[in-house]
């Protein structure tokens, strides 16, 4: 990749729109694979997830992963 690209992350609800299924089956294919873990009611990026996937902030969401 160059310097010019960028890597276009999507929440998990977009990702479940752009997949056509249920955002509980993405968590679940995401939890499957050891890409995210429950910590205190929250999804986290697991080692693993943190390595394909990131964290973003909303104004009115607050903190989500994609």
């Amino acid at each position: 990749m160059t310097t010019s690209q960028k890597t276009k992350y999507l929440s998990t609800t977009a990702l479940s729109k752009e997949l056509k299924v249920n955002v509980k089956q993405v968590f679940q294919i995401l939890l499957d694979n050891d890409l995210v873990k429950r910590v205190h009611d929250n999804w986290v990026l697991t080692e693993k997830g943190e390595k394909v996937g990131t964290k973003k902030k909303h104004p009115k969401i607050g903190e989500y992963i994609a």
